[in-house]
């Protein structure tokens, strides 16, 4: 092998090397953005849901005042009706139950099953996540405020709570949730009726 064929083999094992190693630099970052590492708005609604409907909300002598469904789990809360007795059939309902209060309030906690992890969404303008979510749910929420917040800043991209006010289910909001694709639920709020706010947060350039 002569001498300018080792150079340029040397030089193309080099570049290779450099191109693995920005590739792989790359793939690393793209991993932990915060809505690559959390699961879509429609899979984490989804998860809250089926966590929600494994617990009992009609409790004899019990009323369901709320829930919320956070990144791990679902605690639904509960009054007791003044002229119950005792705590009646919600603990046999719910062997998660957790009483306080001296047994005038109870809640549930259900953990989440797995969500999976989204691999895509590239942020959008901060004016054009404002415009998405004025004019993509006005048909699902009463109003929506977007606030940044430096603290939730990663590398060049901001980062912006947002908590929308509805008064439809969560279920109906992901398909525009989803249309957004750096947003992701940190908490949804389910109401008696079982309609829900949402709180989150979004990331913009």
């Amino acid at each position: 092998m002569g001498w300018d064929e080792y150079n340029r083999q040397k030089q193309e094992q080099e570049m290779a090397a450099q191109l693995a190693a920005q590739q792989s630099a790359m793939e690393a970052n793209k991993q932990s953005l915060p809505w690559h590492i959390k699961p879509t708005p429609s899979a984490f609604i989804s998860a809250c849901n089926a966590a929600l409907e494994k617990v009992n909300l009609t409790n004899a002598g019990w009323t369901f005042t709320g829930a919320a469904c956070t990144d791990g789990a679902v605690t639904a809360e509960f009054d007791r009706n003044n002229e119950w007795p005792d705590a009646g059939d919600i603990i046999d309902q719910n062997p998660t139950v957790k009483l306080t209060l001296g047994g005038k309030k109870a809640s549930v906690r259900i953990e989440l099953s797995k969500t999976p992890y989204s691999n895509e969404g590239s942020p959008t303008a901060t004016q054009n996540l404002i415009r998405l979510v004025h004019t993509t749910l006005p048909v699902w929420i009463d109003s929506a405020n977007i606030t940044p917040d430096n603290s939730l800043n990663v590398g060049q991209f901001s980062g912006m709570k947002v908590v929308l006010a509805s008064k439809m289910p969560a279920e109906d909001a992901a398909p525009y949730l989803d249309a957004i694709p750096t947003f992701r639920i940190t908490t949804i709020h389910y109401k008696p009726d079982l309609t829900a706010d949402i709180e989150g947060i979004s990331y913009a350039n």
